[in-house]
């Protein structure tokens, strides 16, 4: 009888100790699983970091410039025109006068032939003129670098994504195409284009075959996110 109980009490043992074994394995799981999406989490908020800093800096980039509205710089236009305009032809017509008062009417006919093009190769605009239109053209040129920049920079992802729907690429495969081969732009803006692609729902990571391949999104992807 007392053999029959220690049995007994050996079996529930045996059967306490395999539960308790199968509840820490259960725990080790979840503890993995909570490690795995704690380690995303900080990634996502790592790449949201990382694209705030870069809009900050092209903010501060772009407000530490000074910005000229169309209507100052037309303003500008007009009246760098308007005054070179303007003085070019009253130097003209003085000069022209001084040559009629001077010379007899033989010479002066000869002289009116030759002074548009010689007086129109010595014209120099005043240095107010040279200076305002060197701001419009200094301005003009900024925007067109300023819009360059944001159109290059729309450019060269829609060919990162074109290169991702061609077929399974893995990220490091993806940029070595997009650096290397194509030369599109640096390792770093790589990156940061990558993560802004992923933030817009564009680009997501699928992992097959112990491969983590880079997916275009769909539409109806979009949709169902």
């Amino acid at each position: 009888m007392r053999l029959d109980l220690l049995g007994n009490d050996r079996k529930r043992i045996r059967k306490s100790f395999q539960e308790v074994k199968k509840d820490i394995s259960e725990l080790n799981a979840k503890f993995s699983l909570f490690e795995e999406e704690l380690q995303r989490v900080r990634e996502q908020l790592q790449k949201e970091e990382n694209v705030r800093r870069s809009f900050e800096e092209e903010r501060k980039s772009s407000e530490s410039q000074p910005i000229l509205n169309p209507e100052t710089l037309r303003l500008i236009l007009k009246e760098a025109v308007a005054e070179g305009v303007g003085k070019a032809l009253k130097e003209l017509n003085t000069k022209e006068s001084s040559v009629f008062s001077t010379q007899s009417q033989p010479e002066t006919e000869q002289k009116i032939e030759e002074i548009p093009v010689r007086e129109e190769q010595n014209i120099q605009q005043p240095e107010p003129i040279i200076k305002s239109q060197k701001l419009v053209a200094d301005k003009l040129k900024e925007d067109l670098l300023k819009n360059y920049e944001r159109n290059r920079k729309d450019i060269i992802k829609q060919q990162i994504l074109s290169e991702v729907a061609k077929g399974d690429l893995t990220k490091i495969s993806l940029r070595d195409v997009v650096v290397d081969q194509k030369k599109y732009c640096s390792k770093a803006s790589f990156y940061r284009y990558m993560d802004e692609l992923e933030l817009q729902g564009l680009v997501q990571f699928k992992r097959r075959k112990g491969r983590d391949l880079v997916k275009a999104q769909t539409f109806e992807q979009n949709l169902d996110a």
